[in-house]
């Protein structure tokens, strides 16, 4: 269910990969967001385990770089997306 935005600050966010969810949670406890993830698949499994969080990006733009991630079928190039 979709509701107000909620105010608070973030103390930790956890990634749910069955569940395909990333949610974000107050130092209380409770959720201040939830949002779908794809969260690492058969050919590029996501990390297990925890993580810290060093920074935040707005709006990044997603890089694609097959030889630095994976390549996706033949493409070869270097790809940028908002």
């Amino acid at each position: 269910m979709i509701g107000a935005p909620r105010n608070g600050k973030v103390k930790r966010i956890e990634a749910h990969r069955k569940n395909g969810q990333v949610i974000a949670f107050s130092a209380e406890g409770s959720i201040l967001a939830v949002y779908p993830a794809t969260v690492g698949s058969e050919d590029n499994p996501s990390p297990k385990g925890t993580h810290k969080v060093n920074g935040v990006a707005r709006d990044p733009k997603y890089v694609y770089n097959p030889k630095i991630n994976f390549q996706q079928g033949n493409n070869t190039q270097k790809l940028e997306t908002p």
